[in-house]
């Protein structure tokens, strides 16, 4: 089931590429297992609501009020 909807959304994005002249990207399975790896590690490190405290920087973000990351090249922020 989640490898029909991966191809599903790859076929749809390539198609949108090749309206537009783009390359077309291909599913990279390491890539893949590492991120969602990556993801669930997250999850269980998130607390749950009401039960632990948030960063101040997650706090902002949840509330709207966190400033744009600056982009290390240019040192401005880079817009939402």
């Amino acid at each position: 089931m989640a490898e029909d909807i991966r191809q599903h959304l790859l076929n749809s994005i390539n198609k949108f590429r090749r309206e537009h002249n783009l390359s077309e990207l291909s599913l990279d399975e390491e890539l893949s297992r590492n991120a969602k790896a990556h993801s669930e590690h997250r999850v269980e490190r998130l607390p749950e609501i009401g039960k632990g405290p948030l960063s101040a920087h997650t706090e902002q973000h949840l509330m709207g009020k966190a400033s744009a990351p600056k982009n290390a090249h240019t040192d401005e922020y880079i817009p939402s």
